[in-house]
């Protein structure tokens, strides 16, 4: 028999899109740009949307390195 449900829509029980907010933010900075929120928002609560290390490459002269940003990225909002 079922005693209890949960349900977990993303952000119900921890705040996890400030803290994504917050990382993206300081990635970009990193980089000397500017996180384009408008765009970061059309993401929120999607699994499609744009991606934010294709945002960055679009801001900068060179690709960054994505290996290193996912690992440092993933460190911090962990």
């Amino acid at each position: 028999m079922i005693r209890a449900l949960l349900f977990d829509f993303d952000g119900t029980l921890v705040d996890t899109e400030s803290v994504d907010l917050r990382v993206w933010r300081e990635v970009f900075d990193a980089h000397g740009v500017e996180l384009p929120v408008d765009r970061y928002a059309l993401r929120i609560g999607t699994l499609n949307g744009p991606d934010e290390l294709d945002e960055l490459d679009a801001l900068l002269d060179v690709p960054c390195d994505r290996d290193a940003i996912t690992v440092a990225r993933r460190a911090r909002e962990l």
